[in-house]
C-alpha cells in the first residue's frame, strides 16, 4: 500500500489507511452522548472525504444495556461509497462480568479500546473517543505526513462548550470551537482561559541548580567546619610550626595539600562566613535534597507525602495571566519545584489528554499489546502505555495542529482535581490509580535494561470471538481477531 490508498489483503479484506478506534455504549455517559458522537462520526465522514484519506471507524460498544436501542440503530451513517467505513463490535454483558469490578463499572475503556484496535485492519490506528471533533489541520497531517513505524503520534486539546452541538453543520462547529475555548492542554503548558491561569506541564528546573548548588555547597561547608572543629587544635598546631621552620625548609618542602585546604578554609571561615552554628539547618536542607534527586529509589511515597501537604495550602504554581500575584506565584511554583521534582530520569512525555488521540502503528499497537489491562477506572492508564511506547523506542511525536473537545460532565475535569468527580467509586471500592500507583508501575517497565509488557498474549479478548455489525446495511458477522 501506498500513501493513503485501498487495498486488497487477498482474502476480501479492506485495508484502510487508518483504523480510527473508539469504546462506547448507549447510556448516555456525560449528557448528550448520542449528539456528541453523531458529531463526531459527521465530522470524521467529511475530513475523510476532503483529505482522500481511507478510514475505517471501529465502534466497540461494551457490555450494551438490554434495554436499550443497539447503537447501529442511534446514528445517521455515511453513505456506502463514502471513505469512510464503520464496523461495531459488541462484547456482550457475558464477558464484561468476569471482570473484577464489573458490578461498579459498566465499563472497562482501554480494555474494550484494545478489543478494536487488535481488531483494527488499518495500517495506522488511532485511539480516540467519541466527544473528539478533529480539525481539517490535523487530519491533513494525518493524511499528508507519511507517518512512520519509528514513531507514535499525539496532538494537542482543546476543551469547548456543549453547546457546540447546537451548530448545524460541522464546518460551523469547528469555527465555533476556534472562537469559544475554555482549556488549552499543549505540549509544555495548559492554559485555562476561564480562570486566567497557566500551568507547566513540568516542574522548571532551571531555577533547581542554584538551589542544589547551594545545598551540596552548604553541605561541604559543614564538612569543613565539622573538620575544623574536630581537629582544629591539630592544624593550628601544625600550622604555627609550618609557620615557624626555616625559610629554606620551607622552599624545599611545603605543606600538604590537604594541610592547605586546611589551613585556607580556616582562614575564609573566621575571616568571611564566621559560619558557627548558624548553618546547621542547612544540612537538614542538604538530606532533603538528597531524598528529592533520588526519589525514584527512595520511595514514591515520600514525594506524595510531600505533595499531599503542599496541597492543603493549594500551592498549585500557576501564574496568574497578567495579575498582579505573578511574582508571588512564580516563588511558589519554585518552592513546590524544589520539594516536588520527578524521578530521576523520568521521561517527561506529553501525558496530557492522550486518551484522545494516541496513533501509531498497528505493527507497533500489537507489539506493545495494547492498552494494560487493568480492572481499574481509566485514568493514569493511557499515560501506562506512553510510558511503554517510550521505552520500546518509539520517538514521541507531536503534531502541530489541534482537536477540539467536547465539555462534559464525569471526566477528567481541571478544575476538580482527582477526586471529588470519582468519589462514588471510591465508595464502591472501584481501584483508581493515583500518581503514585502512576509512576511506580512506569518504574516496573524496565528490568534489567529490557521491557516487561503489562498484558498476556490475549489482549484485546484475542481469545473470544465476537459479534461485528456493519451499520451501512445491518449485517451482522463473526468476528476473530486480527494479529
Amino acid at each position: 500500500m501506498e500513501g493513503n490508498t485501498v487495498t486488497d489483503l487477498g482474502t476480501g479484506a479492506w485495508e484502510p489507511y487508518l483504523s480510527v478506534v473508539v469504546a462506547s455504549r448507549n447510556d448516555d455517559h456525560g449528557g448528550r452522548l448520542v449528539e456528541r458522537t453523531q458529531a463526531f462520526i459527521d465530522g470524521l465522514e467529511e475530513q475523510t472525504k476532503k483529505f482522500n484519506l481511507s478510514t475505517e471507524l471501529v465502534i466497540v460498544e461494551w457490555n450494551p444495556p438490554l434495554d436499550r436501542t443497539r447503537m447501529s440503530g442511534l446514528f445517521r451513517w455515511p453513505s456506502k461509497d463514502s471513505r469512510l467505513s464503520v464496523r461495531i463490535i459488541e462484547v456482550p454483558k457475558e464477558i464484561h462480568n468476569r471482570f473484577q469490578h464489573s458490578a461498579s463499572l459498566p465499563i472497562f475503556q482501554m480494555i474494550a479500546k484494545n478489543v478494536g484496535i487488535r481488531r483494527a485492519r488499518g495500517r495506522f490506528v488511532l485511539a480516540t473517543n467519541p466527544d473528539i471533533l478533529f480539525t481539517d489541520e490535523l487530519i491533513k497531517e494525518v493524511s499528508n505526513w507519511g507517518l512512520s513505524d519509528d514513531s507514535y503520534y499525539r496532538a494537542e486539546r482543546d476543551d469547548i462548550p456543549t453547546n457546540v452541538l447546537e451548530q448545524r453543520t460541522s464546518q460551523e462547529r469547528l469555527d465555533y470551537g476556534r472562537t469559544h475555548i475554555l482549556r488549552a492542554w499543549k505540549r509544555w503548558e495548559s492554559i485555562d482561559y476561564v480562570r486566567g491561569t497557566r500551568t507547566q506541564t513540568y516542574h522548571d528546573e532551571r531555577s533547581l541548580k542554584g538551589l542544589h548548588l547551594l545545598l551540596w555547597g552548604a553541605g561541604l561547608v559543614l564538612i569543613l567546619d565539622f573538620l575544623d572543629r574536630r581537629y582544629g587544635g591539630v592544624l593550628d598546631e601544625i600550622y604555627s610550626r609550618w609557620e615557624h621552620r626555616p625559610r629554606r625548609v620551607r622552599r624545599k618542602k611545603g605543606p600538604s595539600l590537604g594541610i592547605g585546604f586546611g589551613v585556607a578554609w580556616k582562614q575564609i571561615r573566621k575571616r568571611y562566613l564566621s559560619v558557627g552554628t548558624r548553618f546547621r539547618p542547612v544540612g537538614l536542607l542538604r538530606w532533603v535534597d538528597v531524598a528529592a534527586t533520588h526519589v525514584g529509589r527512595l520511595g514514591i511515597r515520600v514525594r506524595s507525602l510531600v505533595l499531599g501537604m503542599l496541597s492543603l495550602l493549594k500551592p498549585e504554581g500557576r501564574v496568574r495571566i497578567g495579575g498582579k500575584s505573578e511574582v508571588a506565584s512564580r516563588m511558589v511554583g519554585i518552592f513546590r519545584d524544589a520539594v516536588a521534582l520527578p524521578p530521576p530520569k523520568f521521561p517527561k512525555l506529553f501525558y496530557e489528554g492522550c486518551g484522545d488521540f494516541t496513533l501509531m502503528s498497528k505493527g507497533n499497537w500489537s507489539r506493545l499489546r495494547g492498552y494494560p489491562e487493568i480492572p481499574a477506572f481509566s485514568l493514569h492508564i493511557d499515560s501506562l502505555l506512553l510510558s511503554l511506547a517510550h521505552y520500546s523506542g518509539l520517538a514521541e511525536t507531536v503534531f502541530d495542529a489541534t482537536c477540539f473537545h467536547v465539555e462534559h460532565s464525569r471526566g477528567w475535569i481541571a478544575e476538580g482535581g482527582e477526586s471529588k468527580p470519582y468519589a462514588d467509586l471510591h465508595q464502591k471500592g472501584v481501584p483508581i490509580l493515583t500518581t503514585e500507583d502512576f509512576y511506580r508501575l512506569t518504574g516496573a517497565m524496565i528490568k534489567g535494561g529490557h521491557l516487561v509488557l503489562t498484558n498476556p498474549w490475549n489482549w484485546g479478548l484475542g481469545d473470544q470471538i465476537l459479534p461485528e455489525t456493519n451499520p451501512l446495511n445491518l449485517s451482522k458477522v463473526i468476528t476473530p481477531s486480527i494479529i
